[in-house]
């Protein structure tokens, strides 16, 4: 069931203050402005700051994200809350917001445009800065440019009027939502037509025109993503980060980069999703008739084999406070041991 459509049917007594915040018509009254005086904005502002041309970040990316997260949870009545729900929805409609001012950190300008919408959004401090701090973790980069692990900056669980909302939950499924939200909906069917999009975002609309179906499974805890390219487009090479790059090889490693995303978001939506596979099938049609694939193929990511084994437990726990050596330095200073025990060692 869409996450918005159980939402709006909820009654106020569902929600924190048994009804003395009309969270539906909040919602409702927040949905409608972004969608019409923001989201469509998005691209168009972006565009003056960064160049290029992004995939669609408007109100259909936004309907996307929920669609996924709807799926990845199901039928939400005794699984989350309705106040989760709202908190949840929000976030996703602020998600992207930041790309007005540019592409590179977009998730860490969410403060300051929320800050000129806070009449608009209503709630308190703690309820604003829980969507933001849901919406921000979305993204995230270190300084070698590798992703940042955001959401385990965030509590588990935020208590509000009464109720708990599960913070790091919420993170990760509006996180791998989006991840799976880059389908043939977000592509520029004309740009790609007429060839006019600018060469650095080519193989970006590339990529998301050809997936053409994202199925969740939860009942078997799998994604399944179907593409189809043409046998023109297959031989091309496209402009990747200063080098060229066939549209299959970028399709292996955005699903890699998936299925590593599927990890961890996992960790902290188990409660709520589970997700252990990634099914992919890639069809290859001969240009101009798809009576027939002249290739298909499909291959599987799921966690196989023995778990790597981090180079030392500072790798996982840095701030350990003793080694062996430490510790016996320690356990042997003068103010640790009487003088019978200092003359036995």
């Amino acid at each position: 069931m869409n996450l918005r459509d159980w939402l709006v049917a909820r009654t106020p007594s569902e929600f924190p203050g048994v009804g003395s915040t009309e969270y539906v018509k909040q919602y409702k009254h927040i949905e409608d402005y972004f969608n019409k005086h923001v989201h469509p904005e998005v691209e168009k502002l972006a565009m003056t700051i960064d160049g290029g041309y992004l995939t669609d970040h408007g109100p259909k990316h936004v309907q996307a994200v929920i669609g996924r997260a709807s799926d990845m949870i199901g039928d939400p009545a005794g699984r989350i809350s309705p106040y989760e729900t709202y908190l949840l929805l929000l976030a996703i409609h602020l998600h992207d917001v930041g790309n007005i001012y540019g592409r590179d950190g977009h998730e860490k300008q969410l403060g300051q445009i929320m800050a000129k919408f806070l009449g608009l959004l209503g709630g308190d401090a703690v309820e604003q800065r829980t969507i933001r701090n849901i919406a921000e973790a979305h993204a995230g980069k270190q300084p070698d440019g590798t992703p940042a692990d955001t959401i385990s900056r965030l509590d588990p669980a935020e208590q509000y009027r009464g109720e708990e909302v599960r913070m790091q939950a919420l993170a990760g499924i509006l996180r791998f939502a989006d991840e799976l939200a880059d389908d043939a909906d977000r592509a520029s069917r004309l740009g790609l037509c007429l060839d006019v999009l600018p060469q650095d975002a080519r193989i970006h609309h590339e990529y998301a025109s050809r997936l053409h179906s994202v199925k969740l499974k939860p009942e078997v805890r799998t994604v399944e993503l179907r593409f189809s390219l043409d046998s023109e487009v297959a031989c091309r090479k496209f402009p990747r980060n200063g080098a060229r790059k066939y549209l299959l090889d970028e399709i292996y490693d955005r699903t890699l980069k998936m299925h590593v995303e599927r990890i961890y978001c996992s960790r902290f939506m188990r409660d709520l999703v589970s997700l252990e596979e990634i099914d992919v099938q890639v069809e290859v049609f001969q240009t101009h008739t798809h009576i027939a694939p002249i290739e298909k193929f499909q291959y599987e990511l799921r966690e196989s084999g023995y778990p790597e084994t981090p180079r030392n437990i500072r790798t996982l726990v840095p701030d350990l406070k003793w080694d062996g050596i430490t510790l016996k330095r320690h356990l042997r200073a003068p103010n640790n041991v009487d003088g019978d025990e200092r003359r036995q060692t």
